[in-house]
């Protein structure tokens, strides 16, 4: 395991940490996906909107449209996955602000 990959590991495993700590039990779950030229919004089952720079994304900055409208929601709604680009993101992971972030 890289070095990055275990950090980003730690980051989440310390998410996961404070949330069992403050009795949360629910995941962060998503409904809809947006993209525009700068940005990559999610729509979060609860109301919320994750907005995170498009730039972090490095294949969905370079993906053009169709391949970006081509998702699906994975692991239950926790994750997203872009089938023609062979890429997924998990929600958790865009609340780090880290840049690069990509589901295990």
């Amino acid at each position: 395991m890289k070095p990055k990959d275990l950090q980003q590991a730690l980051e989440i495993t310390k998410i996961h940490q404070l949330s069992f700590m403050h009795g949360l039990t629910t995941f962060i779950t998503a409904n809809n996906v947006r993209i525009d030229s700068q940005y990559l919004h999610v729509d979060l089952a609860d109301g919320r909107i994750i907005s995170t720079p498009l730039s972090w994304y490095q294949e969905l900055q370079n993906a053009d449209d169709s391949q970006r409208l081509d998702y699906r929601f994975i692991c239950t709604g926790t994750g997203i996955e872009w089938p023609q680009l062979d890429y997924q993101l998990s929600i958790e992971s865009m609340l780090i602000n880290s840049p690069h972030q990509q589901a295990a």
